[in-house]
């Protein structure tokens, strides 16, 4: 059970990180946008990093010819 749960898990520590971190930017410099955007960076990659820097693509992804490899 844990073990599905965990990328959740996960999940809800990198938006709490990067939510805490952007809107406190947000008070500090009242640069919006660009918080809003570091946050979205900061979620995704915290998130990565946490599930332990999965490969972008899996290694059987089939090229242009269709083939795997």
């Amino acid at each position: 059970m844990m073990d599905s749960m965990a990328p959740f898990m996960f999940g809800l520590i990198a938006f709490q990180v990067a939510l805490a971190v952007s809107m406190l930017g947000m008070v500090l410099t009242c640069r919006y946008l660009a918080w809003l955007w570091a946050g979205v960076v900061i979620c995704y990659f915290l998130w990565w990093i946490l599930l332990g820097c999965p490969a972008f693509l899996p290694h059987e992804w089939p090229g242009p010819d269709g083939t795997a490899g």
